[in-house]
Formats: C-alpha cells, structure tokens, sequence
C-alpha cells in the first residue's frame, strides 16, 4: 500500500501492519485532525477483529517507509 496524500485517523485508530506487508507513506501526512492522539502502527503476525487476539511481533517481518518527508503524528505513546 502506498499512501501520498494526508490521511487523518480518528483518537481511536490503529494501522496494523501484517508479516511481509509494506506500508510507504511517500511526502504524506497520517495524524488526526482534531487535535487528539491516534493509536499509530502494529506489527502483528495476523490481523484479527478482536484486538485483544492480535499477536504483536517482536521481529518486526512488515514494513513501514517513510519517504519524502512522510509522517506519522499525533501518535499516542505507548511506552
């Protein structure tokens, strides 16, 4: 998936990124409109509807590319 315009994501918003997907957000902008904290990005091994069933990854097989000065922001800290 390659994403080149501004896309905004509501204060409850997660992109799951499966095993050998890619993501590249090429000179665009992922944040929320309206002030608040979106979930930002997981790696999981599957996508499941159930976000308490979904496995994170620590080696992380998907990828995310920033390029172009794309940009996530608004991100919410999970740490």
């Amino acid at each position: 998936l390659e994403i080149n315009n501004t896309q905004y994501f509501s204060s409850g918003s997660t992109i799951y990124i499966e095993r050998k997907a890619t993501i590249k957000v090429n000179g665009a902008l992922l944040t929320n409109g309206c002030g608040d904290e979106w979930n930002g990005v997981v790696f999981c091994k599957k996508y499941k509807s159930d976000p308490n069933k979904i496995k994170k990854v620590k080696k992380f097989n998907g990828k995310l590319i920033l390029q172009g000065n794309g940009k996530l922001e608004k991100v919410r800290n999970s740490g």
